[in-house]
């Protein structure tokens, strides 16, 4: 008799439409009228999407992705989402475009990604439209294209999408895409800043210390940068820095300076760790040190920067913080100097005679070897 009752249950439930079993799912997964039941969910979503019913495939998709009532398979996302998508169920098209995108369960396929986004963009979806414009930008995917980039961008823009706002805003600034344009630039960056976008104000801050199509006002100016820097952006810390350290736009304070500089540092940017190695060379806002100078100065010569580069040389040459060392003092002055440092290029001219012709050529394999390890970092400004 059980059995019986089960088949016919069976039996009542298959011969419910499509449409109604994906209502039971949504009901069972809500818990709308019913006890809230992710397992019951996704058993009435398969029903109706095995019978080829685009909601209730995209349904399932969602609960294959987050593993809810099903265990997590973004693979089985996928292949639930594409299903609803090639029946042009649009809501399907961005996840399917963020799954080839990340390559999550799925083999990573941006030209696939950017196909998905493309026909959300083309639906209205504001996401969609920035991920486009990104793609069409950078060249992912897709070949790069920056008016196309600037295209898909102005709606999403438009409509508040804060990546293509701060995008827009590059745009401008740089004339890529668009012709170039200060004010729109400062209208688009002021945008994205108001939406707390760090880059975004760090570079209204930046046009305001220029009076960049504003007013130059360096008190708004240490306003944005410090905005960006509470939030963590290495290059609005080593500005904010520069501020305190010249007393634009806030008090003169070399103890302040430092602290930002030193966060800055701490996340790689090699012009504040050259700004802290002077700090520490000329105990600056920071106890006199020419270890600790020398440690930041090598941080950031490390990357190829030729002032830090420059500056090592010298500790080097006096024995300031390391052990005195001509030959390693010629290689940094020589890798200063190939960037064009005006004054590492003078240094080395009036240092011919400081090293013997077998010095000279250990100090040329040294730099060349230091050239090759720099080659291989990618530098922070």
């Amino acid at each position: 008799a059980e059995a019986e009752r089960k088949r016919k249950i069976q039996q009542d439930e298959d011969a419910l439409d499509a449409a109604t079993q994906n209502s039971r799912g949504i009901q069972h997964e809500t818990g709308r009228g019913v006890p809230k039941n992710s397992v019951e969910a996704a058993r009435w979503y398969r029903k109706a999407a095995d019978r080829g019913f685009p909601a209730a495939q995209f349904n399932l998709g969602n609960l294959y992705y987050r593993g809810d009532g099903v265990p997590k398979n973004r693979a089985e996302a996928a292949k639930w989402y594409r299903k609803a998508a090639e029946q042009g169920l649009a809501v399907a098209y961005p996840p399917l475009g963020n799954i080839y995108y990340a390559g999550d369960g799925v083999p990573q396929d941006r030209t696939e990604a950017f196909k998905w986004f493309r026909k959300a963009a083309e639906q209205g979806d504001v996401q969609a439209l920035s991920n486009v414009g990104a793609m069409f930008t950078f060249g992912d995917g897709v070949p790069k294209n920056t008016t196309e980039g600037v295209r898909w961008d102005q709606p999403a823009a438009e409509r508040g999408n804060v990546y293509s706002q701060f995008r827009l805003g590059k745009a401008y600034a740089s004339g890529e895409g668009v012709p170039k344009s200060p004010a729109d630039a400062v209208k688009w960056y002021r945008r994205a800043a108001d939406q707390g976008h760090a880059e975004a104000q760090s570079n209204l801050g930046v046009m305001y210390a220029n009076g960049d199509a504003l007013p130059q006002d360096r008190t708004e100016a240490a306003k944005w940068q410090r905005k960006a820097a509470d939030q963590g952006l290495g290059r609005a810390q080593r500005l904010l820095g520069e501020m305190y350290a010249k007393g634009e736009g806030v008090p003169k304070d070399a103890n302040e300076a430092v602290k930002w500089f030193r966060k800055s540092a701490d996340q790689g940017n090699y012009l504040a760790q050259t700004q802290l190695g002077n700090a520490y060379r000329d105990g600056n806002g920071a106890p006199q040190g020419n270890a600790a100078a020398v440690r930041w100065y090598r941080e950031a010569a490390d990357q190829g920067h030729a002032e830090a580069q420059y500056q090592l040389g010298h500790m080097y040459l006096k024995g300031h913080g390391v052990p005195r060392n001509p030959i390693e003092a010629h290689a940094w002055w020589s890798l200063a100097a190939a960037q064009g440092h005006a004054d590492a290029k003078a240094t080395l001219s009036n240092s011919e005679t400081m090293l013997s012709l077998d010095q000279k050529a250990e100090s040329m394999k040294l730099a060349r070897l230091k050239r090759e390890e720099i080659k291989d970092k990618k530098a922070k400004p």
